[in-house]
């Protein structure tokens, strides 16, 4: 089944780079990563969990979002997947790029230490355009995500 999930510009650009998906219609199973996103997400489980959780579950909108072609091989019940649905898929593979560049970031600073580098090589490893605002929204997040880990280790001790 054919489905089109809006994401943003750089998350599609990371997803269709040739080191993750390629170029084209991504070709999804049910026991991959996209997979089981769309099996949780695009079903009936996010409407339910809203009931319950209210505005902290809404979908947000994604301004300038891209269209993800996606093929799925595995079949899906139709009534469920509507917009919204949907754009939880896509939030959440926001999430998933923003953490992947994050780790990424951390791994080539230990190794190298230059946390701008990190970031240069992962446009670069990914084939992304090289955006020095998203590479800054990018290093302020992963600052705030280093320094939530540091609280939380002094906290356990």
């Amino acid at each position: 089944m054919k489905l089109l999930i809006p994401v943003e510009p750089h998350v599609h650009e990371f997803l269709t780079s040739p080191e993750m998906h390629g170029p084209g219609v991504l070709s999804v199973r049910k026991d991959s990563l996209i997979g089981l996103l769309i099996i949780m997400l695009a079903t009936k489980g996010p409407t339910e969990l809203s009931h319950y959780y209210h505005e902290r579950l809404e979908p947000e909108a994604i301004p300038g979002a891209r269209l993800l072609e996606v093929d799925t091989e595995f079949p899906l019940r139709v009534e469920f997947l509507n917009e919204e649905n949907l754009l939880y898929v896509g939030n959440a593979l926001s999430m998933i790029y923003e953490l992947k560049a994050i780790f990424y970031t951390m791994g080539y600073m230990r190794r190298n230490g230059s946390e701008r580098g990190g970031m240069f090589e992962f446009y670069r490893q990914f084939k992304m355009e090289d955006n020095p605002d998203k590479q800054e929204a990018l290093r302020a997040s992963s600052k705030r995500f280093r320094e939530r880990v540091r609280r939380q280790q002094k906290m356990a001790k």
